[in-house]
């Protein structure tokens, strides 16, 4: 094979495999890929958001118990 048809092969794998290499890229960006990459993050985020939730109902009950316990009129907390 002469040279001129070593570097027409070559060059034509090669844009071959470029965009073979670019219709991953493209696969890889899409919305799909996105949701996948970040799938596990996003679930242990909304696990989080739901503990900070839970916390803070617990601290408001804990905040009105408090309350009512130490009321000058509650029958704990206070000696008669």
């Amino acid at each position: 094979m002469s040279l001129e048809g070593q570097v027409a092969l070559v060059t034509g794998a090669s844009r071959g495999i470029g965009a073979e290499i670019l219709a991953f890229q493209n696969r890889q960006q899409g919305p799909a890929a996105v949701a996948a990459l970040f799938a596990p993050t996003e679930a242990d985020c909304r696990q989080a958001r739901r503990l900070v939730d839970d916390l803070a109902g617990i601290e408001r009950r804990v905040s009105e118990l408090r309350r009512r316990i130490t009321t000058p009129d509650a029958p704990l907390g206070h000696k008669k």
